[in-house]
């Protein structure tokens, strides 16, 4: 099984945009460029997915989303 990464990094190419909706909770989607699949996240997906900045290491990630 390969070892994750110390300190990932999010795809740089991975779009995140918001896709607000009047009257519900914020809404985005994760658009993968290579593909062109299209997938909605939850804020809490959203805010993971913003710490895999590649100085962000996966203990301070796990204890931030607690």
């Amino acid at each position: 099984m390969a070892k994750l990464p110390e300190f990932p990094l999010l795809r740089q190419d991975i779009e995140i945009i918001a896709s607000p909706s009047p009257g519900k909770p914020d809404r985005y989607v994760i658009k993968n460029p290579q593909t062109s699949n299209i997938t909605e996240v939850s804020e809490k997906e959203i805010f993971i997915f913003r710490q895999l900045d590649g100085s962000t290491s996966l203990p301070v990630i796990s204890e931030r989303i607690r």
